[in-house]
């Protein structure tokens, strides 16, 4: 097995160096030391997301590179070396065969190793606003400080500490859930936390249904706020493309990144049909139908039987789908 012991640079490896933990308390750590990825306690990561993407991003890294930053622990008093930063990288790690890594290692309490996951990915942008919330949240609530303790802890506006714990409040525990599976695109949750918590499991699974993406998702959740009654929102996420969720673009959906070619293609073929056949139960129900000539209506009659075959055939299709689907 492999061990990263070698990397090809160390981002203030060798001599002593230091990395903010709060606005101006600064905590000293000796060069980084060696230690084994199996003896980590990684407790902390129920605060990060896992990101596959970017994690594979990382693994090339360290094929090409090695390791450029070293991990951050926390020796406890147990004994235990706890992971603060690096939980992409150590993914990384073990995926390419790595046993070991080198890392610094500080002394902190509870409180300062929140702060420092925060406060450590700040220069690089290491955390999403919702991993911002949930750190925030356990500082809040966890630890029991006051919003403005954390802010001047984060060196951040209380306004800033304020916003991002409405977000983990306001968010529906089941839709948190789903972005930790990455079932849910993380920029997207904001946008859903806009909405009241009843109706943010529902949007955000038929956004998923449908293939949104993170921009159409937030035109969706526009769309639905505006809705007056249920029978509208219903309507809206039945076919979030009728109503106009890609405005000014093609009624395709996204590729869905976790599907083989030829299931995606069938998804999209599929979300492609439930489309044009609401948009054809739309044309028939409307007033300017009746309006057509007998001269018209003949021409439209010719074209109708094959139709009706065609869509028989995939009626038929349809349904042998989905009973392979409920027996996978």
């Amino acid at each position: 097995m492999k061990q990263s012991s070698e990397p090809a640079r160390i981002e203030g490896g060798g001599s002593s160096s230091q990395w903010p933990v709060g606005p101006e308390s600064t905590t000293t750590v000796g060069a980084a030391r060696l230690v084994m990825l199996d003896e980590l306690d990684e407790r902390y990561a129920e605060l990060r997301l896992s990101r596959p993407a970017v994690v594979g991003v990382l693994r090339r890294s360290l094929e090409r590179d090695g390791l450029l930053r070293p991990l951050l622990l926390n020796l406890e008093q147990s004994g235990k070396l706890a992971l603060v930063d690096g939980f992409k990288r150590v993914r990384a790690l073990r995926e390419l065969g790595h046993e070991s890594a080198l890392a610094w290692v500080v002394h902190l309490d509870d409180t300062g190793v929140r702060t420092a996951m925060l406060a450590h990915n700040t220069p690089h942008r290491g955390l999403c606003e919702l991993e911002e919330a949930w750190v925030i949240r356990s500082l809040v609530r966890g630890c029991q400080l006051q919003q403005r303790k954390v802010a001047e802890l984060l060196g951040r506006h209380r306004s800033w500490v304020c916003r991002r714990l409405m977000l983990a409040e306001r968010l529906d525990e089941s839709v948190q859930q789903d972005i930790r599976l990455g079932l849910i695109n993380p920029t997207v949750a904001r946008e859903l936390g806009r909405l009241p918590r009843g109706n943010q499991a529902r949007v955000a699974l038929n956004a998923r249904k449908h293939g949104l993406s993170s921009r159409h998702c937030a035109t969706l959740v526009e769309r639905a706020l505006r809705c007056h009654d249920e029978r509208q929102l219903e309507a809206l996420l039945r076919d979030p493309w009728r109503y106009g969720v890609a405005d000014g673009e093609p009624a395709q959906p996204p590729p869905d990144r976790g599907l083989g070619q030829a299931a995606e293609q069938l998804r999209q073929q599929l979300v492609r049909m439930g489309h044009a056949a609401g948009s054809l139960c739309e044309s028939c129900g409307q007033p300017p139908l009746s309006a057509v000539s007998k001269a018209e209506l003949l021409v439209l009659g010719a074209v109708i039987p094959d139709v009706r075959a065609r869509c028989s055939q995939a009626l038929q299709q349809l349904d042998e789908l989905l009973q392979l689907s409920k027996g996978a």
